[in-house]
């Protein structure tokens, strides 16, 4: 999270945003955004008072300064609204030409209404949203000239003849330094708690591909390990075996040949067999991991049937089910529910991965939604291998499912072919 001022203001653009963000984040931005749009209505509600009242207590036709007023201050309340969609919604500063025209427009609106209670509410609503949207040299330059104004503004009513009332004019000036930095501290708490929910799911993204990362390096550690030894091996007796050929003992550099051939088989067994290893997964385990990934992505899982009901050799098959169907709900959905089925009908397991969203059009999308890529691809020959059979399509108006039916007790496959799909 970002816990200075300044390192809000470390540069424009600064702030990448995910292309697809949760969908409690979406609402933390939107609340924000609902609560910050309450300066604009302040705005344009304090420049009416400042226009009314005085016009109402003192019986007095309206202006033209009031209605220049007015219209400025319509402006302003337009151009501080852009200034925190900007802010708000593409995390950048607005462009400075926005915010310098904001505060000529405040300035303005000061003049043309006059020095009373509410323009001053004004010029402090102004500068509450002023704080998020300015950097700190442009924001201080313009804090300095909102203090001066109304004593300027002061001194040159009494310098064109008009009698002024000092200590009234020191006691709306304290107000409103008072106003303008507990309105900020509202518009600064909602946006604060906006860039929380951001960078915890942000924060939870990051935490997921180190995960990936750390199990990509183990496994280039467990492969080092398995082959750094045996490669070694047969790199010195192929050089012992060409140097025995140079001296005409081709019988001895068969036989160390022989040992090398020999070492490269057992090597690519052990390859095989640690490969097999690393790709089998724990249903039990997966069936946890999903029920986590789902629940911080604000989803609700339901979980029927558990391990017991699918037999150990289909297990790893049925935990690549779980594992894609819930990586599908997440990446290509808009679900709220989801539901993990599994069931022994019979001679089969049935292991189904349900949810209320649909997927979204994807690039590659098959039928009616249905996702095509490598993961559904892999997952059919992953459950083509153990003789089972993979569906995954609508369900009812909104909802997906993504189902195999895995052969309870194992089906006959060849050993070429299970061979040729675990590698």
């Amino acid at each position: 999270m970002l816990g200075t001022r300044e390192a809000r203001r470390d540069g424009r653009g600064a702030e990448t945003a995910s292309p697809r963000l949760d969908r409690r984040v979406r609402t933390a931005q939107w609340v924000a955004f609902s609560m910050l749009c309450f300066t604009s209505i302040q705005i344009l509600l304090y420049a009416a008072i400042a226009l009314t009242v005085p016009a109402f207590l003192a019986d007095t036709d309206i202006r033209w300064q009031d209605v220049a007023g007015i219209a400025g201050s319509v402006a302003l309340a337009g151009l501080t609204l852009r200034m925190l969609v900007v802010r708000v919604f593409s995390g950048a500063f607005p462009a400075p030409w926005l915010y310098w025209s904001s505060f000529v427009l405040v300035l303005g609106v000061l003049w043309a209404l006059g020095l009373w209670f509410w323009t001053l509410m004004v010029a402090g609503a102004w500068w509450s949203a002023a704080y998020l949207c300015a950097r700190a040299k442009a924001l201080w330059s313009a804090t300095a000239v909102l203090i001066v104004a109304p004593w300027a503004l002061a001194a040159w009513y009494e310098y064109s003849g008009g009698g002024v009332a000092w200590g009234e004019v020191a006691l709306v000036w304290g107000i409103a330094l008072v106003y303008a930095p507990i309105a900020m501290s509202g518009n600064l708490a909602s946006f604060w708690l906006y860039e929380l929910a951001r960078d915890a799911f942000a924060g939870r993204e990051a935490q997921a591909r180190l995960a990936v990362s750390e199990e990509r390096l183990r496994f280039a550690r467990d492969m080092h390990d398995l082959l750094g030894h045996s490669l070694s091996g047969m790199a010195v007796k192929s050089e012992l075996a060409a140097r025995l050929t140079d001296r005409g003992d081709p019988s001895a550099a068969a036989g160390q040949m022989r040992e090398v051939q020999s070492a490269a088989r057992t090597a690519l067994r052990e390859m095989r067999g640690a490969v097999s290893g690393y790709r089998e997964l724990d249903l039990a385990q997966e069936l946890d991991t999903v029920r986590g990934v789902l629940a911080a992505s604000g989803i609700a899982v339901t979980v029927r049937g558990g391990p017991e009901a699918v037999p150990d050799d289909v297990r790893g098959p049925a935990a690549w089910v779980v594992r894609e169907g819930a990586t599908n709900v997440v990446r290509h959905s808009e679900a709220e529910r989801c539901t993990v089925v599994l069931r022994r009908e019979g001679a089969q397991v049935v292991v189904e991965v349900r949810n209320d969203g649909a997927p979204r059009a994807v690039e590659g999308a098959g039928p009616a939604g249905t996702p095509q890529g490598n993961g559904i691809t892999g997952l059919t020959e992953r459950v083509a291998a153990v003789g089972g059979t993979l569906e995954a399509g609508p369900s009812g108006g909104d909802g997906f499912v993504l189902r195999a039916v895995l052969p309870a007790a194992g089906a006959e496959v060849s050993p070429g072919e299970a061979a040729r799909h675990r590698g």
